[in-house]
């Protein structure tokens, strides 16, 4: 949003209070997000990263006094101390699970062109990237590990992962 005050919220998904669902229908990014008993639904129509400001976009039409009054409530909401600020999921991810995630990602970034120091702070976070990454260091060796990986799921390897 380019006329935003200086005092406009930035976006932090993860800060967002409240239980948040995402799902994609192959233009926009729409959120879910439930506070208690309220649940509010919104559609992210441009890229939007994390500390962007941003606004709300409602349309013309016969309900848009009840969007405004839900965006209202939705501030308020967000305004509240007491407003849930932690994200959770019930399931923990299995760890065979969490490395097909990281070679996924290790193999978007490569095919995006980023470097291995690049992809290791996406997947790592740069504070650890920053204070492990060496030429011979054995988070590089992960990331190369993870990228190979990547391109054997892309080249057909993915079928182990499908029950015989």
């Amino acid at each position: 949003m380019d006329d935003a005050s200086d005092d406009a919220h930035t976006f932090d998904l993860w800060t967002l209070p409240g239980r948040k669902t995402l799902s994609h229908d192959g233009v926009d990014l729409r959120i879910r997000i439930g506070i208690g008993a309220s649940v509010f639904y919104f559609s992210v129509d441009r890229p939007l990263t994390r500390g962007q400001r941003y606004g709300f976009a409602l349309a013309a039409d016969p309900h848009a006094e009840c969007r405004v009054k839900a965006v209202t409530r939705f501030l308020k909401l967000m305004r509240s101390p007491s407003a849930p600020r932690r994200s959770f999921t019930l399931i923990q991810p299995t760890r065979p699970a969490l490395n097909h995630m990281r070679a996924l990602q290790a193999l978007d970034g490569e095919l995006a062109g980023a470097s291995q120091r690049e992809i290791a702070g996406v997947i790592f976070g740069e504070a650890m990237t920053a204070l492990q990454w060496t030429s011979d260091s054995a988070l590089r060796a992960q990331v190369r590990a993870l990228s190979h990986q990547g391109r054997s799921l892309m080249n057909g390897g993915y079928r182990s992962l499908l029950p015989h």
